[in-house]
């Protein structure tokens, strides 16, 4: 298992080393960390603010995936492609829409909370 040491702004010198440096605490960072961590590399994770200002918080445990019976991952597209005003990278939508209920698994085995409803997953 990983073990983790956090270190304060002050505390970081140019002593301080490490095989691997990650920017940024939202779920993509964490995980990132994580899997770069049970390899047995050295990871330190650097953010420019408090733990709580990702957008993974700000998302509160919610995440969007054609995860459900009558889901699809082509609508779950074209809805990104839609509401993303032409500002999407249409292939990394279609990468994310169909491996969303593979990485949504993941995430649930590692322990991460997201939204449910009873013992349902609510997904956004």
């Amino acid at each position: 298992m990983a073990s983790f040491q956090r270190y304060a702004y002050n505390d970081c010198t140019m002593t301080n080393r490490f095989d691997v440096i990650v920017v940024g605490t939202g779920i993509a960072g964490f995980v990132c960390a994580y899997e770069l961590s049970q390899t047995g590399v050295s990871v330190a994770i650097i953010k420019k603010d408090d733990i709580g200002t990702s957008s993974s918080f700000y998302a509160q445990g919610g995440i969007a995936s054609a995860w459900e019976d009558g889901d699809s991952p082509s609508q779950h597209y074209q809805d990104t492609i839609h509401a993303g005003c032409g500002l999407c990278d249409p292939s990394v939508v279609k990468t994310f829409c169909e491996e969303g209920p593979t990485i949504i698994s993941y995430l649930l085995e590692l322990g991460v909370a997201l939204d449910k409803k009873a013992d349902t997953l609510h997904l956004t």
